[in-house]
């Protein structure tokens, strides 16, 4: 699994499509983590990537399979709110989503729900069977593993910091194949 990791502010959401397989691009899903900030909100460094993908059209994100991971604490009212909004908006410009909304909690097993979704991630591009193949020799032709995106929407959240270290270890230990810039 080759993995891009970028800041929102890197992507403009009118050409994510373009950037992925359905577009013609070379990403075959974009992966979404996200922080809520203040009450409700995406961070200050996502907003404008949140209005101009609310202003999407049904299909201007047609097909684009997508995943979110909404980082967040049940002890605040409006906990992970950005992302339940992100993968809302995310929906409507016609994305086909991967995998459920996947809520991860500061304060009730938040590394746990990391670890989990990018298990799910890895799972879902059949990472484990295809090492397998190439390894045993058997693949009848190069293994060919797809691209994804991973766009953070707020870049220097510890939590966030924490789940790269994480990917960084199990790419390093093969749990997963890939790279995490």
């Amino acid at each position: 699994l080759q993995v891009t990791v970028a800041n929102c502010e890197e992507f403009n959401p009118k050409e994510l499509l373009s950037k992925c397989t359905v577009g013609k691009g070379e990403y075959s899903a974009v992966l979404f983590i996200a922080s809520t900030f203040g009450e409700g909100h995406p961070p200050p460094s996502a907003q404008e990537f949140f209005s101009v993908l609310r202003a999407l059209s049904n299909d201007g994100f047609q097909g684009v399979p997508f995943a979110v991971m909404a980082i967040g604490s049940t002890i605040y009212p409006d906990n992970c709110q950005a992302g339940i909004d992100l993968d809302t908006a995310l929906s409507e410009a016609g994305g086909k989503q991967i995998l459920t909304l996947t809520k991860a909690d500061e304060v009730n097993g938040q590394e746990e729900t990391v670890l989990q979704w990018i298990e799910s991630i890895g799972s879902i591009y059949d990472i484990q069977q295809k090492k397998a193949l190439v390894a045993s020799g058997d693949a009848l032709e190069p293994v060919k593993i797809d691209p994804v995106t991973v766009i953070f929407l707020q870049d220097d959240d510890e939590n966030v910091a924490a789940a790269i270290a994480e990917e960084k270890k199990m790419v390093k230990n093969n749990r997963c194949a890939g790279s995490v810039a």
